[in-house]
């Protein structure tokens, strides 16, 4: 059995997991693209090991933060780490908000990849990165919809493959991979997730973001984990062209914007059963997931 966690950051997901994670005996996958990563723990809001309370977790540490990651990568590791668990008669919980990698698990994605053409990086050298960003998006709009902006590396990249002519994106997405899952989203007003990403985001200042984020601007400034939410808004400080407070700030408004897509991209691209956490309490929660759970395999 695999049980899919899923909602936007700050909403719970880590502690309702490991809730269900003891009542099932079950072992937890990370669905966050940038807990894979060593050292950049306060501004991916990585679990701790006392946190984990005895469950096991995988994804978690896996990469240093030179080590590029994709997709494809993540599909092909997490199905090997079901097909092992399930073996072993192990349920398995995935649980994150990047939607892309759960949905390329979950679903029959298939993914043909290109060999790179420097040619078309040589034309595409003077472009900017919001030009290139515009030709992705032109090219193959859902491509385009996970790759930040400013990872020009990810961008060149997905635009090689969006113009191999023998290259299908999604193909296969509403399929499901897997006979036996279970999608449950953990829902609240936004003002209220806002309101949590606020103190979130203090919390993690007090508790030492600023010198992670020197860390990785000091070692992996142009790197693809570098592009984290909570990183990159301080490297214009490092530089001297913003102040503190305007990467706080920045941090802020741009975390509340990616709940808001995550939001969207769940409610419109996967069938999720949805919770409001702000109506039930986290003993009452996994009952009730845990009906859910038995009488959707009863159906089956």
């Amino acid at each position: 059995m695999i049980l899919v966690i899923v909602g936007p950051t700050a909403i719970g997901k880590s502690s309702v997991a490991i809730a269900l994670a003891k009542q099932l005996n079950a072992e937890i996958i990370s669905g966050d693209a940038y807990q894979f990563y060593q050292g950049m723990d306060i501004g991916t809001a990585k679990i701790s090991p006392s946190e984990m309370s005895g469950v096991r977790h995988h994804l978690i540490d896996t990469l240093t933060i030179q080590d590029p990651f994709s997709v494809y990568d993540y599909q092909r590791i997490v199905r090997q780490k079901i097909e092992e668990l399930t073996r072993q008669n192990i349920p398995v919980i995935l649980v994150g908000g990047s939607g892309l990698y759960l949905q390329a698990v979950l679903y029959h994605y298939q993914f043909k990849g290109t060999h790179r053409d420097e040619a078309i990086e040589r034309d595409l050298e003077l472009f900017s990165n919001q030009e290139l960003y515009l030709k992705l998006s032109m090219l193959e709009p859902k491509l385009a919809e996970s790759i930040h902006v400013n990872n020009r590396r990810r961008l060149l990249r997905a635009i090689q493959i969006a113009l191999d002519p023998d290259y299908v994106y999604e193909q296969g997405k509403h399929i499901p991979y897997y006979d036996d899952f279970h999608l449950i989203g953990l829902r609240a007003p936004k003002p209220l997730i806002y309101e949590r990403i606020e103190e979130r985001v203090d919390q993690m200042i007090e508790r030492g973001l600023i010198q992670e984020a020197r860390w990785v601007y000091e070692n992996g400034k142009t790197s693809q984990a570098a592009q984290a939410i909570g990183y990159k808004e301080w490297f214009p400080h490092f530089d001297g062209n913003t102040t503190l407070e305007e990467a706080i700030q920045t941090i802020k408004m741009n975390t509340r914007r990616y709940a808001k897509r995550q939001m969207t991209w769940f409610q419109n691209q996967m069938d999720v059963s949805w919770y409001d956490i702000t109506e039930i309490n986290t003993k009452d929660l996994v009952s009730q997931i845990l009906s859910r759970i038995s009488k959707e395999s009863n159906m089956k």
